[in-house]
């Protein structure tokens, strides 16, 4: 039995209106997969699931576990399939990357690019205020290495 869902909260709130505490915890967890890399590491594996996530990353499988179902319920990343051992694998968005890792206008991240542009309909409303920071999304923020 997986512990993922693929069904994502949206966000329903209107210009002006507070932001929830819903709102505010994923935008800290946004922030916690900036700061170690993590988005970085979800764009070069491609579809992933936990126990290779917490390798890739150098963690605990609980914590890659938990940060990764905080993702999900908040849109940020996305079911994409089952493995051999029916796990989930998941899969940051095309059209997230640009805003989780910055766009600096290089040719690696053209087709993120297109896509985010194609798409913005579907980004998680946590990643589409980040894009709206500008071309170089919260790339433009410090990170740690990953781990």
């Amino acid at each position: 039995m997986s512990m993922f869902t693929s069904e994502t909260r949206s966000s329903t709130r209107t210009v002006g209106e507070e932001p929830t505490t819903a709102d505010a915890r994923s935008g800290a967890v946004v922030g916690e997969g900036v700061r170690r890399g993590w988005y970085r590491l979800l764009f070069d594996l491609g579809p992933v699931t936990v126990v290779e996530f917490a390798i890739a990353a150098g963690i605990e499988r609980d914590t890659a576990a938990g940060w990764i179902d905080e993702q999900l319920e908040a849109g940020v990343l996305r079911v994409v399939g089952i493995d051999e051992h029916d796990d989930e694998m998941v899969l940051l968005p095309g059209e997230h990357v640009t805003a989780l890792l910055g766009d600096h206008g290089g040719p690696e991240l053209s087709g993120a690019r297109v896509m985010a542009e194609r798409h913005v309909d579907r980004m998680a409303p946590v990643v589409r205020a980040l894009a709206d920071i500008g071309p170089r999304g919260i790339g433009a923020f410090p990170r740690v290495a990953a781990g």
